[in-house]
């Protein structure tokens, strides 16, 4: 009876953990960095004309990412935008990781992203950002003390399927980004095979600056 008891903790504690429901149990101390792209090559921006026609930038000079610590994993979670946050804001952000050219991205074949090593560094170069395999160069704007918490819920049926995943972070003291709060969020709604290639929509955020 034990036995049997001990295997249904382990099963139920697998599906939590395999993403019916991811939640921080609660705030997570991090840092929130933020860099200015200096320097790019063709292929970058190529792809950056992609985020231009969608709307999450508005020209290929001022690029800015966002990168902190997941709060559930050991993960650098980086979000692309147009914008260096000066108080309010809400527009759309970008996954830095992802390739905004192509139709389909398998979540099996999305590389670990950029070093955790790297984001706190002044100015650093990764070949990673918008999976280009060249090299783009960074200048640290700021970083900011802060907590995180993050809630990810996929809700599957047949056939629509929904997606949701919410990011916060908060700010409690005085910062250059003249904000208390800052938010990334997606929602979408597919079709359970979209659901298991994660087509490439699912990588733009709702971005909250508050």
């Amino acid at each position: 009876m034990k036995e049997k008891q001990y295997l249904n903790m382990l099963i139920e504690s697998k599906n939590i953990s395999e993403g019916y429901i991811q939640e921080s149990f609660a705030w997570q101390p991090t840092t929130v960095f933020v860099h200015k792209l200096i320097k790019s090559d063709k292929a970058i921006e190529e792809r950056l004309e992609n985020l231009k026609q969608a709307g999450i930038i508005s020209d290929l000079k001022n690029i800015y990412i966002y990168s902190f610590v997941h709060p559930d994993i050991e993960y650098c979670m980086s979000l692309t935008s147009g914008t260096l946050v000066r108080g309010s804001f809400y527009g759309k952000a970008w996954n830095s990781y992802i390739d905004p050219l192509k139709l389909m991205i398998n979540k099996r074949l999305v590389a670990s992203g950029i070093s955790l090593e790297k984001i706190s560094e002044k100015k650093f170069t990764t070949n990673m950002f918008l999976s280009s395999g060249r090299g783009a160069t960074f200048q640290k704007i700021t970083e900011v003390p802060c907590d995180a918490i993050s809630t990810t819920i996929p809700i599957i049926t047949i056939p629509v399927n929904y997606f949701w995943e919410n990011f916060r972070v908060r700010l409690d003291t005085p910062n250059k980004l003249n904000i208390s709060t800052l938010q990334f969020k997606r929602g979408k709604f597919f079709t359970l095979p979209q659901l298991l290639t994660k087509s490439n929509y699912i990588y733009q955020y709702k971005m909250i600056a508050k």
